[in-house]
């Protein structure tokens, strides 16, 4: 088996499927409302769920998965823009492109672990969004069912909101982990003098030629 090819698929259920998944289960929390009355009764849904359900929900949350990204992506940006700055000595505005590819030349190995970080961040985002459809389900539940277990989603809602929260900040420490290692690894490894050497020797046994 291609290790990149796994690395992959383990990007897409972390960053795209369970978010999605999750997602589509809120989603039907709301359809089946007149079923789920309490939160215990969510757990008869899965129960219920057929292999060929299963399967076709699998790629449905895919889908959610990838389209939610971008709102993720967009909603911690402007969260931690606003709430954790990035401290200026972790930045590394336009020399990111620059070490990427940098490593990418001569350092695959590490790659493969900034991709890791890469991959948690957009899990933390991406269920960041996936908590606040929860929030806005339970919410829909308190007014529907407020005699009988309104309580039960209203509490539901407030863990909901925190979890979003949460979830935002600790994409936003795995972005800061994804620079920092960034740079150290092109500083620790000489990169940028691999690369000039590497230039260099080129350059002088294309003139030789």
């Amino acid at each position: 088996m291609d290790v990149r090819n796994l690395q992959i698929s383990l990007f897409d259920a972390f960053g795209f499927i369970f978010p999605g998944a999750f997602i589509l289960f809120v989603l039907t929390l709301l359809a089946e409302n007149a079923t789920v009355i309490h939160i215990k009764d969510s757990m008869g849904l899965l129960k219920e769920a057929e292999t060929s359900m299963l399967v076709m929900g699998t790629l449905l949350s895919y889908i959610i998965g990838f389209l939610v990204n971008s709102f993720g992506y967009k909603l911690y940006k402007k969260v931690s823009g606003y709430l954790w700055e990035m401290p200026e000595d972790v930045k590394l505005g336009r020399e990111q492109a620059r070490y990427a590819v940098l490593v990418r030349e001569f350092s695959p190995r590490n790659l493969a672990h900034l991709e890791k970080w890469n991959a948690l961040k957009a899990m933390s985002h991406n269920f960041s969004i996936s908590f606040l459809v929860l929030f806005a389900v339970s919410l829909a539940k308190v007014f529907l069912h407020w005699s009988v277990a309104g309580w039960e989603w209203a509490i539901l809602a407030i863990v909901s909101v925190y979890c979003a929260y949460s979830l935002l900040h600790r994409a936003h420490f795995y972005q800061r982990y994804y620079y920092e290692d960034l740079r150290h690894t092109v500083v620790s490894l000489y990169l940028e003098q691999k690369a000039k050497f590497e230039s260099e020797h080129r350059y002088a046994g294309r003139e030789e030629q």
